[in-house]
Order: structure tokens, then C-alpha cells, then sequence
């Protein structure tokens, strides 16, 4: 049976506004509000929705039905330093997986690679110090989804900011935090060792 529920639920633990996710796939608000009032619309408008969030179709069903201690339990990693939402904190910290605390999977946030905790407010109010954000990794320089929020692994430091396109060079990223005392900064795409969407939130209050 559908669970169409868990797409408004993975929207808000996004912060993604309904009417700017509807634009993003093409349909109205009303249409929107009434496949979930339903509870069921076509397969095909599952997917094209599915692949907006990130996520599997499958996680809008319910899942089979399966014998006694069958189901296998999925961790991701928790990396243990913080995403510092504030300026290049000066530093950078190799982690594997192995020092990593591991933890069951969050289905809702659709296909991650890794939770991270905040830490400082130049994103504030979306995301706030002690927040947990789950982020999937992509490619520097070719999967860029301009105008999302990153994390980002640089040769000074773990930061979160919006990244978007430098117009005047493309060898450089400029970050970008929502609270506005904090400037925004350009940085090399040499010095950005690792990148990762972050697709999910997890709120500390």
C-alpha cells in the first residue's frame, strides 16, 4: 500500500518550500496536495518525483513482509568532526571509516553516504550548530548542483555553505552562508579535496 505521507515529511526535513519542489517537477500545488491527499497517483509520477528527492520509489510503499530476524541492518558513518557553518576554520582533518561512528541508515534522506554535526551559525536559521546533516558525496568540478548546500572538504578546513558558480573564473567556487554578516569567499576547485550534498537534516531542538 502507498505511504505517500513520507514525501511531504522528506520535504520538510529538507526545508524544501511544496511550491518550489512543484516547479521543479512540473506540477501544480493543488495537483501536488491531492496525490498526497489521495494517497496514490501513477507510477510514473512516483519516479519523476523519486528521482527529484534523491530516493528510491520504494520507500513510498510498504515494505514486504519478511521472516523473523531476515532483514539485514544498513549503518552509514557518522564522521566525527563538525561542518563548520561560520569562515575556513584553518585546518583539515583526514577521517576513514573505520574511525568513524556508525549508524543505522535514515531512510527518509533517500541515497547519503555519511552524517556530520554543525557547528557555528553563518547558516543560520536553516541549519544551526549542533544540527546533524547527511550528505551525499558527488564529483568537484562536474556534479555541481549550483545554489544547493555543500559540504566540503578544502585544504583549509571542513566547511557547510551554498555554493555557487564563480562567473568571472571558473577554476574557483564562491560559498555562500545565509546569515549575512558572514561574507561571501571565493575558493580554488584544486583545494577542494572532497564534496557532498547534503541531502537531509536532522534538528538538534
Amino acid at each position: 500500500m502507498p505511504k505517500l505521507h513520507i514525501i511531504k515529511e522528506i520535504l520538510e526535513q529538507r526545508n524544501i518550500p511544496m511550491a518550489d519542489f512543484c516547479k521543479e517537477i512540473n506540477m501544480s500545488v493543488a495537483g501536488f496536495k491531492g496525490i498526497l491527499e489521495r494517497n496514490s497517483t501513477r507510477i510514473q509520477t512516483l519516479e519523476v518525483i523519486a528521482q527529484a528527492l534523491n530516493c528510491p520509489v520504494g520507500i513510498f510503499f510498504d515494505e514486504p513482509k519478511q521472516e523473523k530476524n531476515s532483514k539485514k541492518t544498513i549503518l552509514k558513518p557518522h564522521i566525527p568532526i563538525s561542518a563548520q557553518a561560520g569562515s575556513l576554520s584553518g585546518y583539515s582533518e583526514g577521517v576513514t571509516e573505520a574511525g568513524c561512528e556508525m549508524n543505522n541508515v535514515i531512510s527518509a534522506f533517500g541515497s547519503y553516504d555519511f552524517t556530520i554535526d554543525v557547528k557555528g551559525d553563518s547558516m543560520n536559521d536553516e541549519y544551526r550548530s549542533g544540527d546533524v546533516v547527511a550528505c551525499k558525496h558527488v564529483n568537484p568540478g562536474e556534479s555541481i548542483w549550483f545554489g544547493r548546500v555543500f559540504v566540503l572538504d578544502t585544504a583549509q578546513g571542513v566547511i557547510m555553505k551554498q555554493v555557487e558558480r564563480c562567473k568571472e573564473d571558473p577554476s574557483l567556487i564562491r560559498c555562500i552562508s545565509f546569515n549575512k554578516e558572514y561574507a561571501p569567499f571565493e575558493i580554488s576547485l584544486s583545494d577542494v579535496y572532497g564534496m557532498s550534498l547534503v541531502v537531509g537534516v536532522i534538528k538538534s531542538v
